[in-house]
């Protein structure tokens, strides 16, 4: 029956009961909105998944003039390279199938791009490949784990990697400010051979091998973290802000909110072991997470001395 709609402009399929292969879905030339979304795993426990939609990005071809594609819970799967039909027209793309695959660079000359969602895909790449010619509409972009620096989630195989890799962001960032704040769950691959040994990980304080992006007023920034939240010292990406004149009232207000927040993290970075540095080394963490808790032990009973 869809096929008959053959000026259909949005078509939209929300837990349908479909199953199998629609080529008819994809023969709509003036389409300009596909979602297909089937979440019904989230409701009913009897449903085994089977019953799903069965496709291929190769069928887009069908679609000239798309613009927005949403794809969930469906059976989709082939290379991201096929999107390359709709280079001219596609403004949103958000896919969540683990059968696509392909390489994140075949998007980045899509002149209308707006926002790309590739998370619960396989496709792959790396951040510290985009240039600022790349991706030169975007606004909103999450990354699948398969590619090296994702927004998402990103292993790192060696400490060297993180300051290139947080330089590619903030360079993405100075365009999509949003960006540096989404970054999550970033931390030293365990398999790392810049991780330090178990046998280490005493007194209650875990090595900071956690990567924490940090934003101060304009400010950007990033420092390592432990599971227990201590800090390190930030490496600041941003020069400090010049002091406005007194005149200034707007640049005053918004200065003095940067020296208070800036005071936060240097409280939190007084309390922390490693207050004194951007990476402890491995004799330095013993050393540090020792006297962190002999402090904590004297601390502990110069309280219990005082409630007697």
């Amino acid at each position: 029956i869809i096929s008959r709609f053959a000026k259909l402009r949005c078509l939209s399929l929300c837990d349908v009961s479909l199953n199998g292969r629609y080529p008819c879905l994809f023969n709509l030339p003036l389409l300009q909105k596909l979602h297909i979304n089937d979440n019904r795993y989230k409701y009913s426990r009897g449903w085994d998944g089977r019953t799903k939609v069965k496709w291929d990005l190769e069928l887009l071809a069908g679609l000239p003039h798309l613009k927005d594609l949403f794809v969930q819970g469906t059976k989709l799967s082939g290379n991201i390279k096929s999107l390359r039909i709709l280079r001219r027209t596609l403004e949103k793309v958000k896919l969540n199938a683990r059968d696509v695959v392909g390489n994140l660079m075949e998007l980045a000359d899509f002149p209308c791009l707006r926002t790309m969602d590739l998370d619960g895909t396989n496709v792959t790449g790396d951040v510290r490949d985009i240039k600022e010619t790349d991706f030169t509409n975007l606004n909103e972009m999450f990354l699948s784990k398969s590619v090296y620096g994702s927004n998402v989630y990103c292993e790192f195989d060696c400490i060297a990697d993180v300051p290139s890799v947080m330089q590619a962001w903030h360079r993405l960032s100075k365009r999509i400010p949003s960006l540096f704040e989404k970054i999550r769950q970033w931390y030293l691959d365990l398999e790392s051979t810049d991780q330090y040994h178990s046998e280490y990980h005493n007194y209650g304080v875990d090595p900071p091998f956690y990567i924490e992006p940090v934003k101060v007023g304009p400010r950007l920034g990033w420092r390592w973290i432990n599971y227990q939240k201590h800090p390190c010292k930030v490496n600041w990406l941003d020069p400090e802000p010049e002091i406005p004149s007194e005149n200034d009232y707007g640049a005053r207000v918004k200065y003095e909110s940067y020296v208070r927040d800036l005071q936060d993290i240097e409280l939190e970075l007084q309390a922390s072991p490693f207050k004194d540095c951007y990476l402890p080394t491995e004799e330095e963490y013993c050393r540090l997470s020792k006297e962190f808790d002999e402090n904590r032990v004297f601390s502990d009973e110069e309280d219990d001395s005082c409630g007697e």
